[in-house]
């Protein structure tokens, strides 16, 4: 997988046994001029075999599209979508048990690619390896650095708030509550962070089932 221009997103895969790569446009979005991508995760690595892309708000500073709290576009978000399959005329399909797909076929105006939002630049995540769960380093913009456990369906604030504190209160809130950070750093301390993964190793036992990140 590989993220290309004009919000695109593409597999190179080699699907007629010729040993070369064959190309397919998966996602086309629309995105803006800044924070527009972030992470890339695919079967590989997804536990339930399809592929999670993360997407920047897209609008620079201060979400001046303030898209973080719509899911009527792909902004703002996590995205996941079953490259195995096609439907209804994409090169790939939507999972049956996307939080947001039922709100599509009752002809609500949503994104039914997406997985939680709220998001202003989920930069890194990882799956939890022992037990699924989905983890992610978000960059804040003014003031603070966060981390996520990253839930179906979650709503994660952004522009309402930046972390767990207030950032454009007036904002219009998606009606669904806003998880609250695992943890979170000032800028005095941290300025782009970046998420990490879940220790399993044998080398440092002192350190497994810890979420290790840096800045």
């Amino acid at each position: 997988f590989k993220p290309g221009p004009q919000g695109r997103i593409i597999i190179l895969e080699d699907t007629d046994g010729d040993d070369r790569a064959d190309r397919r446009d998966v996602l086309v979005g629309k995105f803006g001029f800044s924070g527009n991508g972030c992470d890339i995760h695919g079967p590989y690595l997804g536990p339930d075999g399809y592929l999670y892309i993360s997407t920047g708000d897209g609008s620079g500073i201060a979400d001046q599209l303030q898209t973080g709290q719509k899911i009527d576009d792909l902004l703002g978000s996590l995205l996941r979508i079953d490259v195995d399959h096609q439907s209804d005329g994409r090169n790939y399909a939507i999972p049956e048990d996307n939080p947001f797909i039922l709100r599509t076929r009752l002809h609500e105006f949503t994104r039914p690619e997406i997985y939680s939002f709220g998001h202003r630049q989920l930069w890194k995540y990882s799956f939890d390896r022992a037990t699924g769960d989905l983890w992610g380093g978000e960059i804040g913009q003014d003031l603070w650095e966060m981390v996520y456990r990253i839930k179906k369906g979650g709503n994660y604030g952004w522009s309402v708030r930046e972390g767990s504190h207030p950032f454009r209160p007036d904002r219009l809130q998606f009606r669904i509550e806003i998880e609250d950070p695992i943890v979170e750093h000032s800028h005095n301390d941290f300025r782009s962070i970046t998420g990490g993964f879940i220790y399993h190793g044998s080398r440092l036992p002192g350190l497994t089932g810890n979420y290790v990140y840096g800045d």
